[in-house]
């Protein structure tokens, strides 16, 4: 541990380093981006070897006092989250090497380089310091990051602000729980982590539980205060929003499930209720806001909202069964979670990656905007829809698999213990009901853009001129599409494998590391075998047209749906907005949207007129304009009105920081 540490902490300063160095731009980001690929290469190497039971050794770093020790010691959740951040890191880093050469690219290598390693520090943070440390550097950074190319796109300001004021209340959120929780008197002052599990119900201990889940949900997006992802996610270049969305994202859920798991059954059930509710509302908001949206990367921003909802759904299950004693139920619960974590990550970064290639070629995000891609940029279609295969959770992939095991979970929780609560036994099936909704409208909302943006002809100049990105480009997206269905046809090993790194004891049977097999639910899924009749059904399809079309006359027609033509009008193809028109119709009141009336008088009677009803997708977010901002506003006049106590004497100060003491000291005795 203490080598790989060493290691990683000598390639971020040489990659700091060679910023400054007197080389052309070029080189200078060839040799940044070889070094921020050998850190994730190590961070890959460190967390697989955590995993293997090997490096197990702490790093303390004393900088005067114990309070002030910064402490690393790789824990199995964190290896888990360290490979799959590592893992995410490479890919994109990969994918940006390869990317035409631009000015704001080359002045965030800084920026990328400190984003990576930050992330790094948090999952081995070994006390609140560092932890604490390593999320500031991982906010500061990332908003460089995404005001990059705050010169080409002006709303990226407005992003930059957003981000940047969620981010200081999650940490202000994460400090202040940090703090409150230490303030009880077993914990001592620096707050390691397995202090944590001592902690009783006092109210200050409630105080800050409720804090750290505010930090995390933030950063991982849930309602009410995801309003920052939409916008900070698609303002950011395609590299670093996959970066953002496969890995800093998860760095939520990391926290959130040290939180949970540390604290055990010290959590209060309201805790996991109470993460069922907001996962699911933020489940299926998110996904109806991607189902209307137009712009393509702030649809996927909005997808990542509805997963980390499913996660939330998955943890808050978790602390309902382990107080419930239902352990199986819970630790399945949470391999779920685990298991959703990873597969966003993946299909995610290959989608974003995906629609950067599409944008670099085709200067456009508007969906309604493309068409004809899927002929003109071949490669990038088959990642973007095998990503689009993950999103909608189809078999046979990881997506699939982890939210069949979270249904199941949610099935199986009530018969399992016949002494559940009434709550409970109504929560599980909303939970289950939002799931659905969401699953199926995320079909819709990626069947949309396939065969919107996709298919089709073009239905602009911008995309007629598209053509398919250099061949080194393709190796992130490539990379990431193995990834969402490797580990689902090899599910059998790769459960029995995280079963056994966070020892969730959850029985699950050894026979083929194909089928994961869960005794207590009498539940077991084989995705392999999906594939195997999948191919076969494929088979017996082309066969049976070869048969019935072996003697027809061939006709060359430009699109095979065009009824027999020859050539069809870009305005007789479905839009995007048409498309969903259903959902902005039943959802309406949901989605806000604008509506305009277009009225045209006939050239032979002013008396005829056509009327033309377009519905219009609110820029702002319901939530914004409901809390958000009337709490902005209350705080701009209380700030206001408080201004008059800076009376700029300094015995008034001396004032107000006695009355702050007493308070500090008052909270503590809590």
């Amino acid at each position: 541990m203490k080598s790989l540490f060493a290691a990683a902490s000598i390639l971020y300063i040489t990659s700091i380093a060679s910023t400054i160095l007197p080389i052309p731009a070029r080189t200078s980001l060839r040799l940044s981006s070889t070094l921020n690929f050998s850190l994730a290469t190590i961070g890959l190497i460190a967390g697989c070897a955590r995993i293997a039971g090997v490096g197990s050794t702490s790093v303390l770093i004393h900088l005067g006092s114990r309070w002030m020790t910064l402490s690393y010691s790789l824990s199995y959740l964190g290896a888990l989250f360290l490979v799959l951040l590592s893992f995410v890191s490479a890919i994109t880093v990969a994918y940006g090497a390869a990317q035409p050469h631009t000015d704001g690219f080359a002045s965030s290598k800084l920026a990328r380089s400190t984003f990576i390693f930050s992330m790094m520090t948090v999952v081995a943070a070994g006390n609140a310091l560092s932890f604490t440390i390593g999320w500031e550097l991982m906010t500061i950074s990332s908003a460089l990051l995404v005001v990059v190319e705050v010169k080409k796109y002006p709303s990226a300001k407005s992003a930059l602000i957003w981000y940047l004021t969620m981010s200081q209340v999650s940490a202000i959120s994460l400090i202040l729980g940090f703090s409150s929780l230490s303030s009880n008197g077993s914990l001592g002052s620096s707050l390691w982590w397995p202090a944590l599990s001592t902690i009783g119900h006092k109210p200050i201990s409630a105080i800050g539980i409720g804090l750290l889940l505010l930090a995390f949900g933030i950063k991982m997006g849930l309602l009410p205060v995801h309003v920052w992802l939409p916008k900070a996610h698609p303002a950011a270049p395609a590299e670093i929003s996959a970066l953002m969305s496969g890995a800093m994202v998860a760095m939520g859920v990391y926290g959130l499930l040290l939180t949970v798991t540390q604290l055990d059954r010290s959590l209060n059930i309201l805790w996991g209720e109470g993460l069922i509710v907001v996962g699911a509302a933020t489940a299926v908001y998110s996904i109806i806001r991607a189902a209307v949206e137009d712009d393509l990367k702030v649809l996927l921003a909005q997808s990542t909202s509805e997963n980390m909802g499913l996660i939330a759904i998955a943890v808050g299950t978790y602390i309902c069964a382990l107080r419930s004693h239902e352990d199986y139920v819970a630790n399945s619960a949470l391999l779920a979670a685990v298991l959703l974590t990873f597969a966003h990550a993946f299909f995610k970064q290959s989608l974003f990656m995906a629609a950067g290639s599409i944008y670099q070629s085709s200067k456009t995000k508007r969906i309604n905007e493309l068409g004809g891609i899927g002929s003109k940029m071949r490669f990038t279609t088959a990642t973007f829809a095998l990503g689009a295969v993950g999103a909608t959770a189809l078999p046979p992939t990881l997506t699939f698999v982890a939210e069949w095991l979270l249904l199941q979970t949610l099935s199986h929780a009530t018969s399992v213990n016949a002494k559940v609560s009434i709550v409970l036994k109504t929560l599980f099936p909303i939970a289950v009901a939002a799931i659905a909704l969401t699953t199926g409208l995320a079909v819709v909302t990626f069947a949309k853009i396939v065969g919107v943006a996709l298919l089709g002809i073009p239905r602009s100049k911008t995309a007629s001129k598209a053509r398919e990105v250099s061949p080194s480009v393709w190796i992130g997206p490539l990379v990431a599409s193995i990834a969402i269905f490797a580990p689902a046809l090899l599910i059998g090993l790769v459960a029995r494998q995280i079963n056994r790194i966070l020892d969730l004891k959850l029985s699950i049977s050894s026979t083929s590391i194909f089928t994961l097999d869960l005794p207590v639910f009498r539940a077991s899924i084989t995705p392999l075998a999906i594939v195997g009749v999948f191919l076969g059904a494929v088979a017996s399809l082309w066969i049976f047209t070869k048969v019935l079309t072996r003697r027809a006359p061939n006709r060359i027609v430009e699109v095979p749906w065009g009824c027999g033509l020859i050539a069809v009008d870009p305005m007789f193809q479905s839009s995007a907005s048409g498309f969903t028109e259903p959902v902005l119709r039943i959802f309406d009141d949901v989605i806000n949207p604008g509506r305009d009336i277009e009225v045209s008088h006939g050239s032979e009677s002013t008396y005829l007129s056509q009327r033309h009803l377009r519905a219009n997708l609110a820029k702002s977010d319901l939530f914004e304009d409901r809390l958000m901002r009337p709490v902005i506003s209350t705080v701009e006049k209380v700030s206001s009105r408080v201004r008059v106590i800076q009376g700029g004497s300094i015995h008034l100060y001396l004032i107000y920081a006695f009355i702050g003491l007493i308070s500090v000291i008052a909270l503590s005795s809590l």
